[in-house]
């Protein structure tokens, strides 16, 4: 999902806390993202729809990126905001596509 970025994330979350970062590994990556069910580029559409309800632009940000090389396509991405833009107020709208239009224009 972070491509190049990997090692970096991950040096990031260590630094930041250890046992979260161990956490994430083993459980959110290693349980959760890697379940089948849903393709990877499905679960990052639906990261993308979830950070942006919740306002969480830095994760959104990664997430993004994450569905595009995961084999989502751009068009997806910024539709997957259509799915929650009720649910946002239209400044938090505006900055939730802002985020996404870094990856996909």
């Amino acid at each position: 999902m972070y491509g190049d970025d990997a090692d970096e994330v991950r040096a990031l979350l260590a630094a930041a806390d250890p046992l979260f970062a161990a956490w994430v590994g083993e459980h959110a990556y290693g349980r959760v993202l890697s379940r089948p069910g849903l393709s990877a580029d499905r679960r990052e559409l639906l990261a993308v729809c979830a950070l942006a309800a919740l306002g969480q632009g830095r994760q959104l940000a990664s997430h993004a990126r994450g569905a595009l090389r995961c084999g989502a396509a751009a068009a997806e991405v910024s539709a997957a905001l259509d799915c929650v833009a009720d649910l946002l107020a239209p400044a938090e709208l505006e900055r939730a596509r802002a985020v996404v239009a870094r990856f996909t224009t």
